[in-house]
């Protein structure tokens, strides 16, 4: 075979640590990517009993205290 065709041992070891590198970042954006998730879940839950409380406020009509 042409030179151009094969790899050393040398170049193949680089790309299969080149290639655990990128898997390696990838695992840990996934892991990353999960908390945020998980953060947004929770706020979301939180924006939900802000809004019911809302909800809950103008219907029992307590806003008409507010005003003058």
């Amino acid at each position: 075979k042409r030179r151009s065709e094969t790899m050393t041992k040398a170049e193949e070891k680089k790309l299969t640590m080149n290639l655990k590198q990128i898997s390696d970042s990838m695992k840990y954006r996934t892991i990353a990517l999960r908390a945020v998730l998980d953060d947004l879940e929770l706020l979301w839950k939180e924006l939900e009993e802000v809004a019911e409380k809302w909800n809950v406020m103008l219907k029992e009509g307590c806003y008409e205290k507010d005003k003058p």
